[in-house]
């Protein structure tokens, strides 16, 4: 995850600097606001509510609606003029945008100083430490992390460093948690292959690639062990997890429910989205049907 450096190294580069995330988007976009919050405490950072007082702020973006683009360029615009006034403040753009349009992310009049996309989250540390070391400097962070996919077209093979990736950053959940949670998110799988016309998830999260179950019923049981209640588990067509094991053998969604809620019993609600039509199962509704601990929820 941190290349060069390792994680005491990056601990004393960002130690005490105060970050401000700011969420723009979906479920999926506060679960992975709050894994990067997540990385960042534990390298020493401090987490501010307010942009105001914070030395590093971090955009995370949506590109469903041109809306959600439009605020992002709005805060931009606001950063830009603290920056002018002469502040040393780090500006980071995460997620979707960062992916769809990060050339005109990149131009100097919008002083955007990191750039990583939905699937290089995992890097958020090691990137962050090298940007704020040249912006105290008086530079340009000049930080980019892309898969660019802009340009898929179909299905594509995720490469193992993209489940790495994945991985890295879901795993490492749970271990600095500000407050307690009742409800929390957990992710099963990212990206999509259905390239729907009025979609953008295909170019900017990538291709499908789906959690190991047995990862998953982990990261649950050490969320209910810190006292969640309920969890939601996230995917873009979530229905169509289909994990492969090295051996051969197949776990399907189906079975990955009925495995959380037979193995984390103390989970007292299991929610999912978002669910596509064409993939939902008789097998899966009867998973539902028959543990009273699945929401009956769609």
């Amino acid at each position: 995850m941190t290349g060069s450096c390792n994680a005491h190294e990056l601990g004393e580069k960002l130690k005490g600097v105060q970050v401000h995330v700011e969420t723009f988007g979906c479920q999926m976009n506060i679960l992975d606001s709050e894994l990067v919050q997540q990385q960042l405490l534990g390298m020493g950072c401090g987490l501010v509510s307010s942009a105001d007082t914070a030395q590093v702020v971090l955009l995370n973006t949506c590109s469903v609606r041109d809306l959600s683009e439009q605020k992002v360029f709005s805060r931009l615009g606001v950063l830009r003029n603290r920056k002018l006034r002469g502040e040393k403040l780090l500006v980071g753009v995460l997620g979707c945008m960062a992916e769809r349009v990060h050339t005109q992310l990149m131009k100097g009049d919008l002083a955007v100083d990191l750039l990583v996309g939905p699937s290089r989250l995992a890097q958020v540390p090691m990137l962050l430490a090298k940007a704020y070391k040249r912006v105290q400097q008086g530079l340009r962070g000049n930080q980019v992390a892309l898969s660019d996919f802009r340009n898929r077209k179909g299905k594509q093979i995720p490469h193992q460093a993209m489940q790495e990736d994945l991985e890295a950053l879901d795993a490492s959940r749970g271990q600095y948690t500000q407050l307690p949670q009742v409800q929390a998110y957990v992710r099963i799988t990212r990206g999509c292959n259905k390239f729907c016309a009025f979609c953008v998830v295909p170019r900017t999260r990538g291709p499908e690639v789906h959690r190991d179950p047995q990862s998953i019923v982990d990261e649950i049981k050490r969320l209910v062990d810190r006292g969640v209640l309920e969890v939601t588990l996230l995917g873009q067509t979530i229905n169509h997890y289909c994990y492969q094991h090295a051996v051969g053998r197949t776990t399907s969604f189906a079975e990955l429910l009925f495995r959380i809620h037979e193995e984390v019993p103390h989970l007292q609600r299991l929610r999912f989205l978002t669910s596509y039509p064409r993939d939902f199962t008789d097998e899966t509704l009867d998973v539902m049907a028959s543990c009273d601990r699945i929401c009956k929820y769609l």
